[in-house]
């Protein structure tokens, strides 16, 4: 599953705290396979030199205040987004990736404005279960018509703009709006919970495109 990558020469960094703590171990030591981990908090570190991001599940709106007050982390990911480094988001780390989260006060807290959406806490349910998806437009983890499985949960909705792109088609599951995966730049952020087997390639494209970037 492991591509033609010098290990050496490519990494990706992951959020792991307590605002991001959900990550399949299988789908960390995939990406071990081809590339170095860099493990940092967001709540009061900096961006370390990466050539990529993964971006887990957790809870980032318990947290909230600490996340949003980290500016300069923030700033950094937006430029290095926009730049086209390759990011992957999943649940929380949608959240993080939007223009900003509204909790349960009903104040947006801005975040790192990457997707062009905005998430805010619900305190209903909103979505549980195992998931289906099809690929519909190239993004930084699979290829068009490809089709993946994983599974949600999430107590939050995400509003987008009416022109925001999405790459899945959901054939089971919730999702947004019967779409998900916001794609922006070479970014890409989703409620799904992806397995790295699900993934025909595995996680060599993103891997591929992380090695691209720190190349440019």
């Amino acid at each position: 599953m492991s591509g033609s990558f010098n290990r050496a020469h490519v990494t990706i960094g992951v959020p792991l705290d307590a605002a991001f703590c959900f990550y399949y171990r299988s789908n960390l030591e995939a990406l071990e396979h081809s590339a170095k981990l860099e493990y940092f908090s967001p709540l009061n570190e900096q961006l370390p030199p990466v050539d990529g991001l993964y971006i887990g599940g957790g809870f980032p709106e318990a947290h909230i205040n600490k996340l949003s007050a980290n500016t300069a982390l923030l700033n950094d990911i937006n430029v290095k987004a926009a730049e086209g480094m390759p990011i992957f988001a999943e649940g929380g780390g949608l959240a993080y990736l939007s223009r900003s989260l509204a909790v349960n006060d009903g104040a947006p807290h801005k975040l790192a404005s990457v997707i062009p959406a905005e998430v805010r806490m619900t305190d209903d349910l909103q979505a549980l279960g195992h998931s289906e998806f099809e690929i519909v437009q190239n993004c930084a983890i699979a290829g068009r018509g490809e089709r993946l499985r994983g599974h949600e949960y999430h107590y939050s909705v995400a509003e987008p703009d009416r022109d925001a792109r999405f790459a899945y088609k959901m054939i089971r599951g919730t999702g947004i709006h019967g779409c998900d995966g916001i794609v922006e730049y070479n970014a890409l952020a989703s409620y799904q919970h992806i397995h790295v087997y699900s993934v025909r390639h595995g996680f060599d494209g993103f891997v591929g495109a992380a090695q691209r970037y720190s190349r440019s």
